[in-house]
């Protein structure tokens, strides 16, 4: 009997296509097909029940089930006949079934990866692919569910000698239920993941028919026309770098996601599909980038940025009106960690056995339902032009652990310092020397030398000396201009002030004619005097106004009997006054 444990697999839905990468070009999005398991102490030899699209249809048997016949695939290719024993499965799936949305992409993947866990088989993630291209042999949407995110990728050319006794996709799960079957090649898909811009969002617009995939290509052609396949490939090219780019270039998308290789063939099954391609354009609704068949269809796929309802909306009402369909739709986000397995460890009758303190929790088989382990290979260059490569290998392993690749690929303790290495992640100070020896690593990735600072302080002094010289030379020139201004105001002042006392002196002894009847008055001339900011000057200019006043009262008294012609003073100087 197996030991007791609980797990979760979930894949994701999938579309793909989008415009000219037919069976290239994947997406994952976040509707997931979700696979509860537990392997029981004791119980019925095998339970399965089913929620969601299609659960009236869905058979549960493991002979039929898909899910459950590729994890018996899986199991049969690696020596297992049969399922673990008592075997409990709840299958949750919110993927409408047999629209263009990956539903049996993500359905081969959970079985890939129940075979995995079931059998603690371990596989890599690439070797999952394998498994998985044996059954869907297109990668699109497989490679999108499994791995995630924005996806392309393509079929090996296989020599025949690896094909040699493998059975053809159709017969292979029927094989397997009664027989072994051999190991997929290795290597069979090989894919990469493309940029894809966070602002986008996937627009599924799902009518209430089915298309079979089956059917969906037998409508296309065996050949093409040249222009055609050319039209696609350029476009392909553009698409797959424009929808990395942030923000997104709607113009540019929209025309890159036209197609001439497989949605004009597939009109025919699909009514209202043409009016919805030409009429739902970018420059009618603000924040859509462009709009596809998403895989074998039925299903609309538009990818947009905002004004998601509006969209939907519109491609709806066009297939109610040229095929009076029902739909729905669902704005989804693609997702980047892909298909995924995780053990339950809350179960109370689900007990781990006694493990010494000298042995790794991670090398336990309970906890090896999906080890993953990848390598990067980067390639820089010195500079003498010379090219260095590092290769840097990543696992799952927790912190303090590193995957054995020597070995059954364990998690093992890290290792001290002084230790031989060969990765960084093997050394518990995550430091691995170019002799090959675990060492202390850097506080800091880079020092500045003593003599840098010293240079820096130098070039600080000096900009603020310089700066302070030139606030200095400013302040004296404003300076000596106030001063000029303040001299010439004085200046004038004094002229002013004798010029008008001159003017009182003339005018004492001259006295205007009038009327006989009128009394006599004194003519003088009223003067006003500025003043300044000099308590001084105001005060001496106070004492000669006075002085002057009395003079003039005594001639006026003296002549107070002689008349003259009226004379007219000549106007008194304007005052210069500084402009403050």
């Amino acid at each position: 009997m197996d030991t007791p444990r609980k797990f979760r697999i979930k894949s994701p839905c999938s579309t793909a296509n989008i415009g000219p990468g037919f069976d290239v070009l994947g997406i994952s999005l976040s509707l997931y097909l979700t696979i509860d398991v537990e392997v029981l102490k004791e119980g019925k030899a095998f339970e399965m029940t089913y929620s969601g699209e299609g659960a009236k249809d869905v058979p549960l048997t493991p002979e039929q089930n898909l899910i459950t016949k590729t994890a018996l695939y899986v199991l049969s290719a690696n020596g297992i006949s049969t399922l673990p024993q008592p075997l409990k499965i709840h299958v949750d799936n919110p993927i409408p079934l047999g629209r263009g949305l990956g539903s049996s992409g993500a359905a081969v993947v959970g079985g890939v990866l129940l075979g995995n866990a079931l059998g603690q088989l371990k596989l890599s993630r690439d070797r999952l692919l394998d498994y998985c291209l044996m059954i869907e042999r297109h990668p699109d949407n497989v490679a999108a569910a499994l791995m995630g995110g924005f996806v392309a990728s393509y079929l090996r050319e296989l020599d025949p000698k690896d094909m040699e006794g493998v059975p053809a996709s159709e017969s292979l799960l029927e094989i397997a239920l009664s027989q072994q079957v051999p190991q997929p090649p290795l290597g069979i898909g090989h894919y990469v993941n493309l940029g894809w811009a966070k602002e986008i969002k996937c627009i599924a617009i799902v009518p209430q028919f089915q298309v079979a995939t089956a059917k969906a290509r037998a409508v296309l052609p065996t050949q093409y026309e040249r222009q055609d396949v050319v039209f696609n490939f350029q476009r392909l090219a553009v698409l797959t770098t424009a929808l990395g780019q942030s923000p997104p270039n709607a113009e540019l998308i929209y025309n890159a996601m036209q197609d001439k290789i497989h949605q004009p063939y597939r009109k025919t099954l699909i009514p209202g599909l043409p009016e919805i391609l030409s009429t739902i354009t970018y420059e009618k609704y603000d924040g859509l980038l462009g709009i596809c068949l998403s895989g074998a269809g039925p299903t609309i796929l538009a990818l947009a940025t905002k004004n998601f309802d509006d969209i939907a909306q519109a491609a709806m009402a066009l297939f109610k009106e040229h095929g009076g369909f029902d739909c729905f739709y669902k704005v989804l986000d693609v997702v980047t960690d892909g298909s995924t397995c995780h053990l339950d460890l809350t179960r109370p009758d689900v007990t781990v056995p006694h493990i010494a303190q000298t042995t790794d929790l991670n090398a336990h088989p309970l906890f090896q339902l999906d080890r993953l382990v990848n390598s990067t290979t980067y390639t820089s260059y010195d500079a003498a032009g010379d090219a260095i490569q590092q290769t840097i290998i990543r696992d799952n392993c927790t912190e303090g652990t590193y995957c054995d690749l020597d070995g059954p690929f364990t998690c093992i303790d890290s290792k001290p310092l002084q230790s031989s290495c060969q990765q960084d992640r093997e050394c518990l100070s995550n430091t691995c020397s170019y002799n090959d020896v675990c060492i202390t690593g850097p506080d800091v990735f880079r020092k500045i030398k003593a003599w840098l600072w010293g240079v820096l302080g130098a070039c600080v002094i000096i900009f603020v000396c310089f700066i302070l010289g030139i606030l200095w030379v400013l302040h004296r020139y404003q300076s000596r201009k106030e001063h000029e201004k303040i001299s010439k105001f004085f200046g004038d002042n004094e002229e002013f002030a004798k010029y008008a006392m001159m003017n009182e002196n003339d005018s004492a002894s001259s006295f205007t004619e009038i009327d006989p009847n009128m009394p006599l008055t004194d003519g003088r001339n009223s003067v006003v005097y500025l003043t300044t900011p000099d308590y001084l000057k105001s005060q001496s200019l106070s004492n000669k106004k006075s002085s002057t006043t009395a003079l003039n009262t005594q001639r006026s008294n003296n002549n107070s009997t002689s008349r003259f012609s009226t004379h007219t003073p000549p106007p008194l100087p304007r005052a210069n006054t500084p402009d403050f």
